[in-house]
């Protein structure tokens, strides 16, 4: 007769081993799900990364598109200040702008060349011309000089109003001035030149001006204008003219040159000054 009370071993060993496939498959589970939260940690990290890579290379291109129109205003600010400079230079300048305008491109460059470059030859006699005995000084020259400039400001660049452009543009003076600085003076007609363009152009410009102001034009006796003119024996008559003056070489013996002023008064003109 058999004992009941034995145990089941088969039972025991189907139920361990039921436990132990169990305990393998959560084990087993366990392991893929640590493996499945490490990809997505190393995907996250990867993104992440990327990310941050990406971060840096907009923060760069951001940083690069910055300097680009930072050059950008830069160079559009120039080119205002270039155009806006050029604009100063190109419209006609106010009588205070023409007077440094000429002091800077003409006074200022002057040069005059070595004696044993320039021309050479005889200072012509006075003939036909007054010249001094004695000389005395001006002591109020310089007094009188800067009362009539005073009196031309106010009229060409009146104090408290937006002074009147009249006269050649610094532009133009630049380019003259150029030509001058550019080569010294060495000869009596690089002289006479640099005087027509650098001096007497203006000063006609000037009172050409002034006598627009009929109270300026009454102030200064100005006339209709001033004419000056520079040029061998202008004061010769025709006949004085057909005469020939010889030295005691025999050779022509010319008489010196004449510079003159002459007012305007409609259509006669007076002589104001010669030297």
């Amino acid at each position: 007769m058999a004992d009941n009370s034995s145990p089941d071993y088969e039972a025991l060993y189907r139920k361990a081993e039921a436990e132990r496939r169990q305990a393998e498959e959560l084990r087993r589970q366990a392991e893929e799900r640590e493996a499945r939260e490490a990809e997505l940690r190393r995907q996250a990290e990867g993104l992440r990364r990327q990310a941050e890579e990406r971060e840096a290379r907009e923060a760069v291109l951001r940083r690069q598109a910055e300097e680009r129109e930072a050059r950008e205003a830069e160079l559009r600010r120039q080119a205002e200040e270039r155009e806006a400079r050029e604009k100063v230079r190109s419209q006609p300048t106010t009588l205070e702008e023409l007077m440094k305008g000429c002091h800077d491109s003409f006074s200022r460059p002057l040069q005059v060349g070595t004696p044993s470059r320039s021309t050479k030859g005889s200072i012509p006699p006075p003939t036909g011309k007054y010249c001094p005995t004695s000389l005395r000084s001006w002591s109020s020259c310089p007094v009188q000089l800067q009362e009539i400039y005073e009196s031309v400001f106010t009229y060409l660049q009146p104090a408290g109003k937006d002074a009147p452009r009249l006269f050649t543009s610094l532009l133009e003076l630049e380019g003259l001035g150029r030509r001058y600085s550019s080569r010294k003076l060495q000869s009596e007609k690089d002289l006479e030149h640099y005087e027509r363009t650098a001096v007497e152009d203006h000063v006609h410009d000037i009172i050409a001006e002034l006598c627009k102001i009929p109270d300026a034009r009454e102030r200064f006796r100005l006339g209709d204008g001033i004419m000056f003119e520079n040029h061998e024996n202008l004061l010769q008559t025709s006949e004085e003219s057909d005469v020939q003056l010889l030295d005691e070489s025999g050779t022509k013996n010319p008489k010196p040159d004449s510079f003159c002023i002459h007012r305007i008064n409609d259509s006669t003109n007076t002589l104001v000054t010669t030297v």
